[in-house]
C-alpha cells in the first residue's frame, strides 16, 4: 500500500489557511482604531494570543516540511536556506507574544508612559521581523522560480504569490491584502504536499 508522507503538512496548511484570515481579518482589520486595538490586545491574555501562537507554530511546521520535501526531490540549497531563515524569523515574531504575557501580569504597576514605550518597542520589533521575513520570502520565491523546469508547477505559482506577498509586506500599507494572498499561497502548498512529494511503500 502506498501512503503520502506529507499528509500532516497538507492538513496543517489547510488549517493555517483558515486560521490566518480569521485572526488577522477578524481582529485587527475590523477596527478603525488600529493603535487602540493593538494596545488592548497586547495588555491582555486571551484566546487571540493562543490563536497567534497556533498560527506561528503551524507556519514554522509548514516551512520545515517544505524544506524536507525539497531535500527529498532535488537539491534546492538556496531555497532550503531561505525556508530555514523564514522559520526562524517566524519563531522570533512568535516570541513577541511574551510582551502580552509580561504586560498582562505586570502592566498594572507601570505608568502609562512606560507602557507606551513598551508598546512602541513591541511594534517596531514586530515590524522589523516581518520585514526580515519578507526578504527571506523574496529569496525563496526567486530561488524556486530560477530553477525553471526543476520546480513543480504548483511551487512556481506558490513562488509567484510569495513574491507578491513579500512585496506587500514590505510596503506595510498594502500588507493588509496578505489576509487574502497568504491563505491562497498556503492552500497551493497543501495541494503540493498531497500531490507532489515522495510517496513511500507501506507493507
Amino acid at each position: 500500500m502506498q501512503t503520502n508522507t506529507y499528509v500532516l503538512p497538507a492538513a496543517a496548511a489547510i488549517l493555517l489557511a483558515v486560521l490566518f484570515p480569521w485572526y488577522w481579518g477578524g481582529g485587527f482589520l475590523e477596527t478603525t482604531d488600529f493603535v487602540q486595538q493593538f494596545r488592548n490586545d497586547i495588555q491582555t491574555l486571551n484566546a487571540s494570543d493562543l490563536l497567534f501562537v497556533i498560527i506561528g507554530v503551524l507556519e514554522i511546521y509548514l516551512y520545515v516540511s517544505l524544506r524536507r520535501a525539497l531535500a527529498n526531490t532535488v537539491s534546492f540549497d538556496t531555497a532550503r536556506l531561505a525556508l530555514l531563515l523564514m522559520a526562524i524569523s517566524v519563531g522570533l515574531f512568535l516570541s513577541t507574544v511574551l510582551f502580552d504575557v509580561f504586560l498582562a501580569f505586570f502592566g498594572a504597576s507601570f505608568a502609562a508612559a512606560t507602557i507606551d514605550i513598551i508598546l512602541l518597542n513591541a511594534a517596531f520589533l514586530g515590524l522589523g521581523l516581518l520585514f526580515v521575513y519578507a526578504v527571506f520570502a523574496l529569496m525563496l520565491g526567486a530561488s524556486l522560480l530560477r530553477r525553471g523546469n526543476d520546480t513543480a508547477t504548483l511551487l512556481k505559482i506558490f513562488s509567484a504569490l510569495l513574491i507578491v506577498m513579500a512585496l506587500l509586506q514590505i510596503s506595510v500599507i498594502f500588507s493588509v491584502f496578505n489576509v487574502v494572498v497568504f491563505p491562497v499561497a498556503v492552500l497551493l502548498l497543501a495541494f503540493y504536499f498531497l500531490r507532489s512529494p515522495e510517496v513511500v511503500e507501506v507493507v
